[in-house]
């Protein structure tokens, strides 16, 4: 899924480009609302490969759950790492699985973006102490803090150099 590979570091999985989103913008919506359909519609029988009874029951959330999640979501495209969903079901179901994997993806979305920024910040500042806390960032994300990291320890040499020679 989407949210497992980004919270495993995989950047390249994507819902939208942000380039695509004006001409994507209605099959996202009519994608969004046939899944809405189908969360909440009455399981079928197995005869159909879909699911009946109790297994069934795991995979349907109410339209206030399905709105719960798209809000956040929404908050997230919009650049709000502050969403989360919360009123996360005690009982392990699917809705607690799924909430618990949004919820970490965009904790650590958050803190690769609190990081690099802090970092990028004090470079811009000339100050080239700050790095970024690579532990917990995984795949895609370790990836670019470790490069980051490599960045601002090019320019501080040059600068370090620079001022000796100056």
């Amino acid at each position: 899924s989407v949210c497992r590979n980004v919270t495993e570091g995989d950047m390249q999985a994507r819902l939208l480009k942000q380039a695509d989103i004006n001409e994507l913008e209605s099959e996202l919506i009519d994608q969004v609302n046939l899944m809405i359909d189908k969360l909440t519609t009455e399981p079928t029988d197995v005869s159909n490969n879909q699911l009946s009874g109790d297994a069934a029951d795991e995979y349907q959330f109410s339209k206030v759950t399905i709105d719960k999640f798209l809000d956040v979501l929404s908050g997230i495209c919009e650049g709000n790492f502050e969403s989360r969903i919360l009123d996360i079901p005690i009982e392990d179901n699917m809705e607690r699985k799924l909430s618990n994997q949004i919820n970490e993806m965009i904790d650590r979305t958050d803190a690769y973006v609190r990081e690099s920024t802090a970092c990028l910040d004090f470079i811009s500042r000339n100050l080239y102490y700050r790095r970024i806390a690579e532990h917990g960032m995984v795949g895609s994300f370790g990836e670019a803090a470790r490069k980051i990291n490599n960045a601002a320890d090019s320019v501080e040499i040059k600068i370090n150099k620079f001022h000796e020679q100056v």
